[in-house]
């Protein structure tokens, strides 16, 4: 499983950040810190092959988070007989700032019991393509399909976010 941290965007044209003072000229100038149009999330590099994980499958938007499986590409060797699989992570992150969710995304437990120590916004499933969401009994279940062919399922907080999904433009995002 993986956690994530959760900062503060400082969208242009808000107020949400503060502001820092420039000297210039023997006078203080103050320059706004809000100039980002955006998040992004630095994926780790495998080792010491320089192969980062990538992002290369839609995500989807559920329950008010952002849904994707990664792929870390392996390492094969063309002088190698055996071919490696890849890996990679099933990611549920905030769509306002791209870090944690209010409450824990995935379940560690099969019983679909979610922790509250740590808020896990990862799962290392191996999937790939398009995560898929089915609702059944009140309850919410991520399926994918691994690099393998088989099937996984796995017990989805609908609380993650913990708010009411409604459609959101742009500005309301900021």
């Amino acid at each position: 499983f993986r956690t994530v941290t959760s900062y503060i965007v400082c969208w242009t044209g808000t107020t949400s950040c503060n502001s820092t003072t420039a000297q210039s000229g023997g006078t203080s100038n103050s320059i706004s810190t809000n100039n980002q149009y955006g998040w992004m999330d630095n994926f780790p590099s495998t080792g010491t092959s320089g192969i980062y994980e990538q992002l290369i499958y839609n995500p989807i938007l559920s329950f008010g988070q952002f849904v994707v499986n990664t792929t870390i590409p392996p390492t094969n060797s063309i002088y190698d007989c055996n071919s490696v699989q890849p890996t990679g992570f099933t990611m549920a992150v905030s769509p306002t700032n791209g870090g944690a969710t209010l409450h824990s995304s995935f379940s560690p437990t099969v019983n679909g019991s979610f922790v509250t120590t740590s808020i896990l916004s990862g799962a290392k499933l191996n999937a790939t393509g398009t995560p898929f969401v089915l609702t059944l009994n009140g309850g919410a279940y991520l399926v994918n399909q691994t690099v393998s062919g088989t099937g996984v399922v796995l017990p989805l907080n609908p609380a993650a976010n913990a708010g009411v999904g409604k459609r959101l433009n742009w500005m309301q995002l900021r």
